[in-house]
């Protein structure tokens, strides 16, 4: 396949570890560059039901099954021809033999694998088979769809991203959604060693660099030398609130607009700060707690076991995740957010989320922790409140003077300019000189 010359029909194909159009950076920067006149097209991974092509939005969406190296194990054998009653063994399969045999061969197969695993995780192996799996999951697709630009939105596939741009003559953007290296991740010591070499390595492999904040950026404007950095908002479209979800979360949790409701919106996993939320409950009365978003399910039975030990069980709604684009609509009869992190990383400390930009587009007030972006950002329109601590009475405190913040006359004014300053569509220019300064760059 020939490419072409002219920018403006410049094809860039964003890659992601996911299904792609789940993810709302991925989904928001495809349609940017549609904006900006690209061809476009999204690589992710063929999960579930996802089909392997689709047109999504108005993006090419192409899909591939990740690579395991244990497929082949687990592929189903083809159907032989029927034996003769000569060429039929001795000892006659009979349903429950094959149930039973399937069972155990099955069990076994996941003993060794969670074993295999386990010892490349210990040994930091796991970090070095993981690149190799990427990419063959990813570089034949790579090469087959011939971008000139490549936008990764994944450290997994950037080693592929890497190693196919010289044969096909393409750049390559990381978008960096935080610090790959600092994530809230339960690796061994010997992997975070090497995946910090591995991030090291990529980075100065690329022609440029975007991420969500400042904080982060000058984090790896110090890894990445010579690399230019991008900061582009990982924040809602100004049209994104336009688009009216059928139902409300109040709606979904049966209450009365009189019902203090508070919200967290976003994937529920640990050390995400849910619980710190369900602890305020017993001193905030009749309130309720809406948790919206993609669940790990490990998490979900123990914060339920946590509000049913304290008593307020009846009144934590766990509500499924919505479309992206009726986020803000359906979050928006909520009365205060809550966008807490544990300080157990450098990527949460250095947080800057969609939650939280969801939450102020939606008209919501927000309770934050007292780290850098999230401090700077309520306080350049006054638009929550700064926890100093995750102690009950302070979180209830500081949650109760959000709500009051919704109730004041100039509110509506103070999100207004916080939507204008901050949306999406801010930040087109940005990426057209990012992409045009790393087709440019020799």
């Amino acid at each position: 396949m020939e490419k072409d010359c002219n920018l403006s029909r410049t094809r860039i194909v964003f890659v992601v570890n996911n299904a792609g159009t789940s993810d709302g950076r991925v989904v928001k920067s495809a349609k940017l560059a549609l904006q900006l006149g690209y061809d476009v097209y999204l690589l992710g991974v063929k999960l579930g039901d996802s089909p392997a092509r689709e047109l999504y939005q108005d993006i090419s969406v192409c899909r591939v099954t990740p690579y395991s190296p244990l497929q082949h194990l687990r592929k189903g054998k083809s159907t032989p021809q029927q034996k003769t009653s000569s060429q039929k063994p001795l000892l006659a399969s009979t349903k429950a033999n094959k149930f039973t045999l399937k069972y155990f061969y099955t069990t076994v197969l996941n003993i060794v694998e969670g074993c295999f695993w386990a010892f490349l995780k210990i040994t930091g192996l796991r970090a070095v088979l993981q690149q190799a799996i990427h990419k063959k999951t990813f570089a034949a697709a790579l090469k087959e769809l011939q971008p000139d630009i490549i936008h990764c939105h994944d450290m997994w596939p950037l080693s592929a991203s890497v190693k196919v741009k010289k044969e096909i003559k393409a750049k390559v953007i990381y978008d960096s959604h935080e610090l790959e290296a600092h994530r809230n991740i339960d690796w061994s010591i010997a992997e975070r060693k090497l995946w910090t070499r591995y991030e090291a390595r990529l980075l100065n492999s690329v022609d440029g660099i975007v991420t969500v904040c400042e904080s982060i950026a000058e984090v790896l404007k110090g890894k990445a030398k010579g690399i230019p950095v991008s900061i582009v908002y990982n924040s809602p479209w100004k049209a994104w609130g336009i688009k009216n979800s059928a139902r409300t979360v109040r709606e979904d949790c049966g209450l009365s607009d009189k019902i203090p409701l508070l919200l967290y919106v976003g994937y529920v996993t640990y050390n995400r700060g849910v619980e710190i939320l369900l602890s305020s409950l017993k001193q905030l009365g009749d309130a309720h707690l809406a948790v919206v978003g993609p669940q790990r399910i490990a998490t979900v039975e123990q914060l339920k076991s946590i509000a049913n030990n304290n008593g307020t069980g009846d009144r934590v709604h766990f509500l499924p995740a919505v479309p992206q684009d009726e986020v803000i609509s359906y979050v928006s009869t909520a009365n205060v957010s809550g966008v807490f992190f544990h300080n157990n990383c450098l990527s949460h400390y250095y947080v800057l989320p969609n939650k939280f930009f969801e939450s102020i587009f939606s008209g919501l007030p927000v309770v934050v922790p007292d780290f850098p972006e999230l401090r700077k950002h309520v306080s350049a329109f006054d638009v929550g409140v700064i926890c100093p601590s995750y102690e009950t009475d302070v979180i209830v405190q500081s949650l109760k003077k959000a709500m009051s913040l919704k109730e004041s006359q100039d509110w509506n004014v103070k999100v207004a300019a916080a939507r204008s300053a901050w949306a999406y569509d801010n930040f087109l220019e940005e990426m057209r000189e990012v992409y045009t300064r790393a087709i440019g760059r020799v």
